[in-house]
């Protein structure tokens, strides 16, 4: 915890959550084939609501100020505004 309060910052409450709930020690094959004692899945932490709020904040510090409008663009994004249905049939009226 930080030392000025008592109240964990938001780092520190994503850093917890990775310890306790991403992290386990012991013995692992990995995909790769390899051994490994440690191994990390961030997936309880990141398919949580509040976990996926503290990364998403964490990640928001290291994006640049003017970043926006820079990136990848999906290829079904629709740059007119308009809806795509993402292969959802459209009701017939």
């Amino acid at each position: 915890m930080s030392e000025s309060s008592s109240v964990p910052t938001e780092r520190e409450q994503l850093l917890n959550r990775l310890a306790t709930l991403a992290y386990r020690r012991g013995d692992f094959t990995l995909a790769s084939g390899r051994k490994s004692e440690h191994y990390v899945n961030c997936k309880p932490v990141s398919l949580s609501g509040s976990g996926l709020a503290l990364i998403s904040r964490a990640m928001l510090t290291h994006v640049e100020a003017d970043a926006a409008g820079r990136g990848w663009a999906h290829p079904w994004s629709r740059p007119t505004g308009e809806r795509c249905c993402h292969g959802r049939r459209r009701s017939r009226s």
